[in-house]
C-alpha cells in the first residue's frame, strides 16, 4: 500500500490568536492557536495533508498562502455574504 498524501485535506478553522509578525506570512505560521500549534508540530513539513482554512475576512484558502495579520469575526452575515457569493468572498 502506498502512502497518497495528496489525496489528504485538512480544513482548519482560523485562530484568533495570531503571531503578530510585521507584514504577510503564511497562514500556517500566522495563525497560532493550539490546533495550528499541534499541526506544525505533527507534520512540520507539510507532508501528510494539504492544509486550507475558513476565514471570516478572507474566506477559503491554502494555508500556503500569505496573509497579514487582523481581526475578524464570523458573524452570521458574513456567512451568509459567503453563501451567496461564494467561499471565497470576503
Amino acid at each position: 500500500m502506498s502512502h497518497i498524501s495528496s489525496a489528504r485535506l485538512l480544513i482548519m478553522a482560523c485562530s484568533a490568536t495570531k503571531r503578530i509578525d510585521p507584514g504577510y506570512i503564511p497562514a500556517i505560521e500566522r495563525y497560532d492557536g493550539p490546533l495550528w500549534q499541534t499541526l506544525r508540530s505533527v507534520d512540520p513539513d507539510g507532508t501528510k495533508a494539504k492544509v486550507a482554512f475558513l476565514s471570516a475576512r478572507l474566506g477559503f484558502r491554502s494555508a500556503a498562502a500569505p496573509i497579514e495579520n487582523y481581526d475578524a469575526r464570523m458573524t452570521v452575515e458574513t456567512a451568509a455574504a459567503m453563501k451567496a457569493g461564494g467561499l471565497i468572498t470576503r
